[in-house]
């Protein structure tokens, strides 16, 4: 992946600076490509695997893609397809290593992958420091819902342990609106932010550790089909540094 960014307006990263979030309405304006295959990439989620550990809480599909940056523009790929949480959620899973599928390399040689993953880095780069080392993940995505029975999005208002996290719309079919929301905390009577992201490549991008984030679950619009919601999650976290006399030095 090479280190050229996509031109960005300021006004975004300012809103970033001062609010801690921004809506971006549709990312491509912000792409340095204007050719990709919005249905080739949508494909992608069409052979998603089952995420064991939150089978009791919700049907949800998954593959990650992950690499090491570091700052400014040096990607290189972590293999390593066994999440560890940093948090634990109040709801029914299987708390610890989350033994993921790793993206296809078709997702990965997408070139629009690339690019999202250059605008993302791109749009938080002032906050970033110049040699730092930070971990990206890569998340596909696709919650479903059928037989009338609803599936959580996420566990209620929450942060992940990330520094920055993208949440991309990719697509959605017979649900009920899901709306997405950022909040100052876990009890604030009001969100700085709501919406349903309906549009291919709708964005929200949030500061987990200064805001909270939440959407509410998946529901059948037409009790007779299944439902689905597909989202590509990018988090950005500094890695930590290596304690004193540790190998690392």
């Amino acid at each position: 992946m090479t280190s050229t960014y996509p031109p960005l307006l300021s006004e975004l990263q300012n809103t970033i600076d001062a609010k801690g979030f921004a809506h971006i309405a549709d990312l491509r304006a912000h792409l340095s490509g204007t050719d990709y295959g919005e249905n080739a990439f949508r494909a992608h989620w069409d052979i998603l695997v089952l995420d064991e550990n939150f089978k009791s809480y919700t049907t949800r599909h998954r593959r990650i893609l992950r690499y090491h940056y570091t700052h400014p523009g040096k990607f290189e790929r972590n293999e390593d397809s066994d999440y560890v949480p940093t948090v634990t959620y109040d709801v029914d899973y299987t708390q610890g290593i989350n033994r993921l599928t790793y993206a296809t390399p078709e997702f990965i040689d997408d070139p629009l992958t690339a690019d999202i993953l250059r605008t993302d880095i791109s749009l938080i780069a002032p906050r970033l420091k110049d040699g730092g080392e930070y971990m990206i993940d890569v998340d596909l995505f696709r919650v479903s819902s059928e037989d009338g029975k609803a599936s959580p999005t996420t566990s209620g208002r929450h942060q992940d342990g990330q520094d920055w996290l993208f949440m991309h719309f990719v697509a959605a079919e017979n649900n009920r609106p899901v709306v997405s929301e950022i909040a100052e905390c876990p009890d604030a009577a009001h969100p700085l932010f709501e919406k349903p992201m309906t549009g291919f490549l709708e964005t929200l991008c949030v500061n987990d550790r200064k805001l909270w984030h939440a959407a509410n679950a998946v529901e059948q619009l037409d009790p007779s089909k299944p439902a689905r919601r597909d989202l590509l999650l990018v988090s950005v976290t500094r890695k930590p540094a290596a304690a004193p006399g540790s190998a690392a030095e």
